[in-house]
């Protein structure tokens, strides 16, 4: 699980790095590379929200909280392109929509 969670940070970094290396990323790609960075950083916020809380209750403002957030991190993941998550590793596309986007897409519908 711990994998799991430190995997998506670990892209963003790879990501990141890869975009500001020697490689040849066009300003498009640059762009909508964003979109899978400012995904991971809207779940992290909205697993913040989630862990304030402690063991009470969550209050319905923070619930109204973190699905937004949720729901504005799908909204940049659909925007990604498989290519552009491909040209940072192969496998990314498969693993970001398969675990990452399908993950966020049952807490929403949950």
């Amino acid at each position: 699980m711990v994998n799991r969670l430190l995997r998506w940070p670990l892209y963003s970094i790879l990501l990141v790095s890869l975009i500001g290396c020697g490689q040849k990323w066009s300003q498009s790609e640059k762009e909508n590379a964003e979109h899978f960075i400012q995904s991971v950083r809207l779940v992290v916020q909205a697993h913040g929200v989630s862990n304030k809380r402690g063991d009470v209750a969550m209050s319905r403002a923070d619930f109204d909280e973190m699905l937004s957030l949720y729901k504005n991190a799908l909204s940049e993941a659909a925007i990604v392109t498989d290519e552009v998550l491909a040209k940072a590793h192969p496998e990314l596309p498969k693993n970001y929509r398969l675990y990452f986007q399908k993950g966020m897409e049952l807490r929403i519908s949950s």
